[in-house]
């Protein structure tokens, strides 16, 4: 679990090398054509003009919405691609960490696949990749009016102040984790509803 990508590692490269994201996102999304990544880029800086770290969150969000399964050690083998070596290290050393800590014993196992332990619920656990790959303006917040999940009001606030994808994305999972599971059963639905079938495993309790 610890090369599990997660926002602790997007924020310890927002915070100590934003003004590099486009040298990183060359490297991150090195399959597409130049001209599409050309577009990537010209699309990120429309959205949050002058600001390098919303910017650098807006690559990542981009990266796990284009891939699966992608992985810390990835970003690890980018940074030092580009000689961003001693970044590379602490997020090496982070990884590691994450890997230590309070691995889980043998007779807790079967527990906790059946009973979800706090902080473990999976709107949050699986928050970078639902934020990052969830697609919203896809018709998904009519879906979940319609069910009675969200009200007008929900709505508004979560579109309010011109918010990005993805701050709406994370407004609408602050809202869900707070509501019963037959909530989120109905948001499953709209997932598949909306053509986001592959992010259902995410809001599934392991």
């Amino acid at each position: 679990m610890g090369d599990s990508i997660n926002q602790t590692h997007f924020d310890l490269v927002k915070n100590n090398a934003a003004g590099d994201w486009k040298a990183i996102i060359r490297y991150l999304l090195r399959d597409r054509s130049l001209g599409a990544v050309t577009n990537d880029i010209e699309v990120i800086e429309k959205k949050a003009p002058g600001d390098i770290k919303e910017q650098c969150q807006l690559m990542f969000n981009l990266w796990i919405k284009l891939y699966k399964n992608v992985t810390a050690t990835q970003l690890v083998e980018v940074l030092k691609k580009i000689d961003l070596n001693r970044l590379a290290f602490d997020l090496e050393e982070i990884i590691r960490k994450d890997g230590e800590d309070n691995p889980p014993r043998p007779d807790q196992a079967a527990v906790q696949s059946e009973i979800p332990s706090q902080g473990m619920n999976p709107l949050d656990r699986n928050r970078v990749a639902l934020v990052g790959k969830m697609v919203i303006n896809a018709g998904l917040l009519n879906y979940l009016r319609q069910d009675g999940v969200i009200t007008e009001q929900n709505e508004a606030q979560i579109k309010a102040g011109g918010a990005t994808e993805f701050i709406q994305n994370e407004r609408l999972l602050d809202l869900l984790k707070k509501r019963p599971s037959t909530d989120l059963q109905k948001f499953r639905e709209a997932l598949k509803e909306t053509n986001q079938e592959y992010l259902v495993e995410l809001t599934i309790t392991k």
